[in-house]
């Protein structure tokens, strides 16, 4: 697998994204924002990068994990109650974890295919 590009600086369309990206990541409990203006995200205890290609490529993954999780702890309990799947919505939680990813994967796009400032 080849490296994927860093960038120094978010573009424009970058950022436009990034703004998007940070209404998932809420204030700490001492009112501290979880994102840095220069493109990094705090998820847990932990700074990303989303500059950086790793540290993109990583919450892409996570994201992938988190939708599956969800969407298999939502069709256990549905199971429970019906005799299929068939039927079976995603839920809210899922929905948020589909929608970051698709940022994420929009915000690496960005960066991979060149888009950079100045």
């Amino acid at each position: 697998m080849s490296k994927g590009r860093d960038c120094e600086e978010l573009s424009p369309k970058s950022r436009e994204i990034f703004e998007k990206i940070k209404k998932f990541f809420s204030p700490d409990p001492w009112k501290n924002p979880r994102w840095t203006e220069d493109g990094r995200i705090c998820d847990s205890t932990t700074f990303y990068d989303l500059r950086k290609s790793d540290d993109r490529k990583s919450r892409i993954e996570w994201q992938q994990h988190m939708i599956g999780y969800v969407i298999g702890l939502n069709a256990k309990r549905y199971l429970r109650a019906h005799p299929s799947l068939e039927g079976l919505g995603i839920s809210p939680v899922a929905a948020n974890f589909i929608e970051l990813l698709h940022l994420y994967e929009e915000l690496d796009y960005q960066i991979e295919t060149g888009d950079f400032v100045g």
